[in-house]
């Protein structure tokens, strides 16, 4: 019996959490009827707002921005100007484009055929955001057309700091 009762009263607790959730959104995302935003906005933290991904007031979205990346084949210099998604691999972002950079492992780091090739500028640039590991530099050891700027491209996370970068996917022949 009281195991029902103890279970019941966390049931509730669950489904007013859920409601008050639900009615804050509601409230905070409602547009006055002058245009702008509502007066309850006003009083939503900003930790909620761009949880919600309400742009106001300065407030970001939280809808992840693109950028732009360059594949160059070296086999015959074709350039691939793409859009990127921040948080991706680059080589989930040559896979969503339809890029020959193989990545036989599916980015578990355990094979070498997503190497890429960065000039020392965009190596260095990468190299603080993401140091390579030595777990990547044994897998580089396997690469064909190493250089001391090659890096596995299931290892590069897209961020904002990387708009414009430009790397090239080595000839195998």
């Amino acid at each position: 019996m009281i195991r029902g009762l103890v279970s019941r009263a966390t049931g509730l607790a669950a489904v007013r959490a859920t409601s008050r959730a639900a009615s804050a959104t509601a409230l905070a995302t409602a547009p006055s009827a002058t245009g702008g935003t509502s007066a309850m906005m006003r009083h939503v933290p900003p930790s909620i707002v761009t949880a919600m991904g309400t742009q106001s007031r300065g407030y970001t979205s939280s809808t992840p921005r693109a950028v732009t990346v360059v594949f160059v084949e070296a086999c015959d210099g074709t350039r691939h100007e793409v859009e990127a998604e921040v948080g991706s691999s680059l080589l989930d972002v040559a896979h969503d484009n339809d890029i020959e950079l193989e990545g036989a492992c599916g980015g578990e780091l355990a094979c070498s055929t997503c190497h890429v090739v960065l000039s020392e500028e965009w190596f260095e640039k990468v190299g603080e955001l993401s140091p390579v590991s030595e777990e990547e530099e044994d897998m580089l050891d396997l690469a064909w057309g190493l250089t001391d700027t090659s890096r596995l491209g299931c290892q590069i996370t897209v961020t904002e700091a990387l708009d414009g970068i430009e790397l090239i996917i080595p000839d195998e022949d």
